[in-house]
C-alpha cells in the first residue's frame, strides 16, 4: 500500500512514473528529484511565482481561460 499524502514533491510512485514517460515521449532525461507535483495548475503558478518573481515586479502571461490564477 502506498502513502498517499506523499512527501513534500509528491507521491513517489507517480514521480517515478512522469520521470519515464517523459524519458520515452518527450525525449526529457531527468530524475524523480526534479519532478514536482501539484495538486492542480494554481499551486504550480503560485510555486513558480514565489521563486521567481520579487514583490513588485511584472509577469506577462497569456489570457486565462479560468479566473482563479488571476488572485495570485
Amino acid at each position: 500500500m502506498y502513502n498517499f499524502s506523499g512527501g513534500p514533491q509528491g507521491i513517489l510512485p507517480l514521480r517515478e512514473f512522469l520521470v519515464e514517460k517523459l524519458g520515452e515521449h518527450r525525449g526529457i532525461n531527468t530524475t524523480v528529484d526534479d519532478v514536482l507535483v501539484t495538486s492542480g495548475s494554481g499551486q504550480g503558478i503560485e510555486l513558480i511565482n514565489e521563486i521567481l518573481l520579487e514583490e513588485g515586479d511584472t509577469a506577462i502571461v497569456e489570457a486565462f481561460s479560468f479566473p482563479a490564477p488571476w488572485a495570485i
